[in-house]
């Protein structure tokens, strides 16, 4: 018998030991309830655990954002409901003013009542929020949509002019199908439409300088800054240029360098010929010539568009896109073709050119400050009005008449600063007059363009004409002659302070701002024409067959009303824009301009970029069109109608969308909850313990633990044994 280690004590011991440690784990388990306590209890299936239990947290807080996305929709929806109701009633009181019974007094009683209406739905767009998001002032927008309400608001009204101004007695007129219900007699119905134009292009040419940054600069003007300029114009005179959004039009782009001041230019060649067909066909040749000697950085050689360069082309690519504009819509004015020929008398004047330009681009941002700028440029005709807030309207007169300014002069300074303040006074006057407002010129130029374009149904008037039709002046030259009158130069001195010392005077931008001109982003969805072709400087778009190319107005005649006739040489250039900046308009809708931020967007998953966007229009009466109801007459109260109507049909659409967009929110919230339950079962089969499992392995073990502890016991008694035989 060995005695000196008691090897069966030993090995008693330790699997008693062995039993103590399972026991303590299986205790553990018990008391915490969890199969897995620690990363040794099972490696994988930790590792496995903790991942769902990540989704499964995740998946919660998911469903909590989905639920709160969902009060949010209802405060808007709620809010909109109200709007809704406001509506309707605004549209009984339409409809009960459009009544001849009513006298003057009773529609001014029913116009304050509009009034007050119109203001609690203005109140509401800018003050409805959800912990501090605000819902309905037009923030929420889709950047995508930028500008289709306008547009669908132009055109929805342009049909409701069209019906009101429809004479069915009178022989030869058109007929409009949407206002023929309930004639009678009539035989044969027929309808004008104005197309989007897609022509078939061809391009030639050394599109001009070549490497790496010269490419980034071709690639950031055909898919941002040409674009967006595009889009802007558009914008800012929808009636005269909005039917141009989806059509098909190239213009080349040329890359040089040289030591000129001119930073970019856009050239119109044109080309008419009869191919022995019913109607001739025309081309227009359109090219954008950049000069890259001021965007070079000189340490590096190579184009550097900082900020404030880029806003210094910006600034010019808007002043040439609007010649461009113009070259399209306007070609006859601006070539001096008169149906027939060629004439220099028919051209519009250049300060009306340029000046239209400028009013798009700023006629006092930085650099090319024509009005606010010093100098003795009415007298001298190469440098600033030097007119500021202080001007007196003396002083204004003298310098916008001097020999160096005056319109009829030709000089640099009377096309880029007197041509922009006439051209703004035009649009002040073909708006009503009143106070001087950005968006009261803004519509009245927009309505002068027009008038020059024409529409389905009438020619194009011709400039002359636009100015006796919408001014108390007689024509081009009584405008020319008495610009600078007690009139204007009150208007002059007005402009001037809504603009400021530090504004831009642009109407594609913000009147009071230098920088941001245009949005820093890619072309937007709905802008087709004027793309430019990096790879080609010429492009020729040629019109299909029977488009009424060149039929709006020049300067004294009416437009063609349809296709073109005659030969034909080849356009001038557009002229230089300047530098400097103003605010670029990012978009919005109708007469509204917002800063957009790209919709809401809602964490509705628990992995990367799960989310869902909420867009959210504005719903400001001049962001659904209301802002101009007018019951004073019966005719204006019968066009409010469809104003309204049209209103009706923006809020329900939106009040759709956000039930649209609850449905699915609660459709995510159940799909996560069922996601998380069978998860959670999941995760606690690998995690959780088998309460069953564990209390027979735990009485299995405390009975194995009692026998050892026995048999530790004789083991050592088994020694005794052996020290009482050696007694």
């Amino acid at each position: 018998m060995v005695i000196s280690h008691n090897i069966s004590a030993i090995n008693a011991q330790r699997q008693s030991g062995i039993i103590t440690r399972k026991g303590d784990g299986i205790t553990e388990k018990l008391s915490s309830g969890y199969r897995v306590n620690r990363a040794a209890d099972d490696a994988a299936g930790l590792s496995i655990s903790e991942k769902m239990r990540k989704q499964i947290r995740g998946l919660d807080r998911a469903a909590q954002n989905a639920q709160d996305g969902i009060s949010l929709v209802q405060t808007a929806e709620g809010a909109l409901a109200e709007v809704h109701d406001m509506l309707q009633r605004m549209n009984e009181l339409c409809v009960q003013a459009a009544n001849g019974t009513n006298s003057g007094k009773d529609r001014q009683y029913i116009q304050d009542e509009i009034i007050q209406l119109k203001g609690e739905i203005d109140r509401i767009s800018m003050t409805a929020k959800f912990n501090e998001v605000y819902l309905l002032n037009g923030t929420l927008g889709d950047p995508e949509k930028a500008g289709e309400a306008r547009r669908e608001y132009a055109a929805y009204m342009d049909e409701v002019d069209r019906k009101l101004s429809s004479d069915f007695g009178g022989a030869g007129n058109a007929v409009y199908l949407d206002g023929a219900n309930g004639q009678t007699g009539l035989r044969i119905i027929y309808k004008e439409l104005t197309h989007d134009v897609n022509t078939v292009q061809s391009g030639s040419g050394n599109p001009g300088l070549s490497g790496t940054s010269y490419d980034m600069l071709r690639d950031v003007l055909q898919k941002e800054i040409v674009p967006q300029a595009v889009k802007a114009l558009i914008d800012t005179y929808p009636q005269a240029y909005g039917y141009l959004a989806n059509s098909d039009i190239g213009i080349g782009m040329y890359i040089y360098q040289s030591n000129s001041s001119e930073l970019a230019s856009v050239t119109l060649g044109s080309r008419v010929w009869s191919d022995g067909t019913a109607t001739p066909r025309a081309e227009l040749t359109y090219k954008l010539s950049v000069n890259v000697n001021t965007l070079i950085d000189a340490s590096t050689g190579a184009v550097n568009l900082t900020p404030a360069v880029r806003n210094e082309l910006e600034v010019t690519i808007i002043h040439e896109m609007m010649h461009a504009m113009m070259d399209e819509v306007h070609t006859n004015g601006m070539l001096g073709f008169d149906g027939n020929k060629f004439s220099n008398g028919e051209e519009f004047p250049g300060w009306f050119k340029e000046g239209m330009a400028q009013t798009a681009a700023g006629g006092c941002f930085n650099g090319n400050d024509w009005v606010n700028g010093s100098g003795t440029g009415w007298l001298d005709g190469v440098s600033g009005l030097n007119i500021t807030d202080t001007t007196s309207d003396t002083d204004i007169a003298n310098r916008v008449t001097g020999s160096g300014s005056r319109l009829s002069s030709g000089t640099t300074t009377s096309k880029y600063a007197t041509g922009y303040l006439a051209s703004m006074y035009l649009g002040y006057l073909a708006n009503g007059g009143g106070a001087v407002t950005k968006d009261g010129i803004q519509k009245g130029l927009d309505k002068i363009l027009a008038e020059l374009r024409g529409s389905d149904t009438t020619k194009g008037k011709s400039l002359d004409s636009v100015i006796r039709d919408n001014t108390n002046y007689n024509g081009i030259r009584d405008f020319e002659n008495k610009f600078g009158d007690a009139a204007s130069a009150s208007f002059i001195k007005d402009l001037v302070k809504l603009v400021g010392n530090t504004g831009t005077g642009g109407l594609v931008a913000d009147f009071s701002s230098q920088g941001g001109i245009l949005p820093d982003a890619p072309l937007p969805s709905w802008v087709g024409p004027f793309m430019p072709d990096p790879n080609n400087s010429d492009v020729v778009n040629q019109y299909p067959q029977g488009y009424p190319v060149m039929s709006g107005g020049s300067a004294y005649k009416d437009g063609t009303g349809v296709g073109v006739s005659g030969t034909g040489g080849t356009g001038g250039t557009g002229s230089t824009g300047g530098t400097g900046g103003t605010d670029g308009v990012p978009g919005g809708v109708l007469w509204k301009e917002v800063t957009l931020t790209g919709g809401l967007k809602l964490q509705v998953g628990a992995e990367y970029d799960e989310r869902m966007t909420l867009f959210i229009e504005g719903i400001s009466c001049s962001q659904i069109g209301i802002q101009d109801v007018d019951v004073s007459t019966e005719d204006s109260a019968t066009r409010s109608i469809d104003m309204v109507a049209f209103a009706l049909g923006r809020v329900s659409s939106q009040r759709s969308t956000l039930g649209a967009y609850q449905n699915r929110l609660e459709s995510i919230v159940r799909n996560l909850d069922n996601v998380v339950e069978n998860t959670q079962t999941s995760e606690s089969k690998i995690r959780d313990t088998d309460m069953a499992e564990e209390m027979v392995r735990y009485s299995n073990n405390q009975i194995l633990q009692q026998a050892g502890q026995s048999v530790l016991v004789q083991a050592t008694q088994a020694a005794n044994g052996v020290m009482k035989l050696l007694t």
